[in-house]
């Protein structure tokens, strides 16, 4: 950089109880010769070795771009109490180190953890996922989000989120956390999860693998992210695909056609592979099944499924807010449609071919003009955020009017 920049970096919160879930609080100002510097990204970081402290990102560093005013804020929290150093870089700047603390935990709040399963049954092929959903519930039995928490299953079966049997996550703005499991051996395991602060607060519950089945059945209907349930996907967009994966059969193959609209959805089958390719190319007016016929027996499987919002993303460049509300008004998604696409489809920057961006921020309607202030929603996390309308660019999505 050939201009003098100036780092500094402060505390803004310290000494939070370590529960994994309360955030101390740093914030970093750059500045040139006294001005400050907007749009610059600075890089925290953990400095001290084996710290079990992580930022609001899960991870041991986050890049965040300073506002109007040179300032940018990293959280951080922590399960053990520690002293813990955190640095402050820019490429070309001193960097800057300041310490917090995480204090012991006065006491470890009492939670209640309900489990369902959503997908059982599923055939041990390894690809195809059971899925349970845990709910955390606080001594009000209202849902708690950002629980830290620790997941396990028994015998031969992993989660699909990191591919071992013990997987660390959070709980989402719900307060719920869904794993996908699968298995390559036909057994029934347990799945628990566990309170990270307090392993003896948990909860299980039991899924079945099957073998493979000679006669010709869906096993599956999986996403790029996910295993959707009964009935979705209800939400999609210009070039969504999914695939229906099946088991047994007589092995001459399988015909598929779509049943409705048939110019709107088409089908891509692999006998071999024994899936069925689905692409969404236009909005479906009317419930779609997807049906196949084994060409030896006659054998008949169908998957049905209603979009009920189609949506259209708009990632050619970043825009103010005041932008996108005036090209499409309140048809920009709210946070509940948000919510719905990340729920069925996961991480949207799997689907960067198909229009959405690997930066996963979009803005929503939920906004107030008097305060210069609108919600953006993170389609790689399910979480949301508010920012001003006047200082930040962001991606959105929109859906014609009903």
């Amino acid at each position: 950089m050939s201009t003098p920049y100036t780092l500094e970096l402060n505390v803004i919160t310290n000494n939070v109880e370590a529960n994994g879930i309360s955030y101390n609080t740093v914030e970093a100002t750059l500045t040139s010769n006294g001005e400050a510097i907007s749009d610059q990204r600075i890089t925290f970081s953990i400095a001290s070795l084996n710290s079990s402290a992580k930022f609001s990102n899960d991870s041991n560093n986050i890049s965040v771009a300073t506002n109007v005013y040179g300032k940018c804020q990293a959280n951080l929290y922590d399960t053990i109490d520690e002293t813990v150093l955190v640095r402050a870089q820019i490429l070309g700047v001193q960097t800057q180190t300041v310490e917090i603390t995480f204090t012991p935990m006065k006491s470890i709040p009492e939670y209640t953890i309900m489990s369902t399963v959503e997908v059982d049954n599923a055939i041990a092929t390894g690809g195809i996922s059971n899925v349970v959903r845990f709910t955390v519930y606080d001594d009000k039995y209202e849902p708690v989000p950002n629980v830290s928490v620790i997941c396990t299953t028994t015998g031969n079966a992993i989660f699909h989120e990191n591919s071992t049997p013990v997987y660390k996550t959070k709980t989402n703005a719900s307060g719920f956390v869904y794993l996908y499991v699968t298995d390559t051996v036909a057994e029934t395991v347990d799945i628990t999860l566990m309170i990270a602060v307090d392993t003896k607060q948990s909860s299980s519950v039991s899924v079945t693998f099957n073998a493979t089945s000679e006669k010709l059945a869906i096993s599956s209907v999986q996403c790029a992210n996910r295993t959707f349930l009964e009935n979705q996907p209800t939400i999609a967009w210009r070039g969504a695909t999914f695939d229906i994966h099946y088991v047994g059969g007589s092995g001459d193959g399988v015909k598929w056609e779509v049943i409705g609209p048939v110019a709107e959805v088409l089908i891509d089958a692999d006998d071999y592979e024994k899936v069925a390719h689905v692409f969404i190319q236009n909005p479906p007016q009317q419930p779609c099944t997807i049906r196949g016929t084994d060409m030896s027996t006659g054998d008949i499987i169908e998957r049905t499924f209603n979009i009920e919002n189609f949506v259209y993303p708009e990632t050619a460049e970043r825009v103010f807010y005041g932008t996108a509300a005036n090209i499409h008004g309140n048809n920009i998604l709210s946070i509940e449609l948000y919510s719905q696409i990340y729920k069925e489809w996961g991480d949207m920057s799997s689907y960067t071919q198909q229009g959405w961006a690997t930066d996963a921020d979009y803005w929503t309607n939920d906004a107030n003009i008097i305060l210069n202030a609108a919600t953006t929603f993170n389609l790689a996390t399910g979480e949301y955020v508010v920012h001003s309308i006047l200082l930040a660019k962001y991606y959105y999505a929109y859906k014609t009017a009903d």
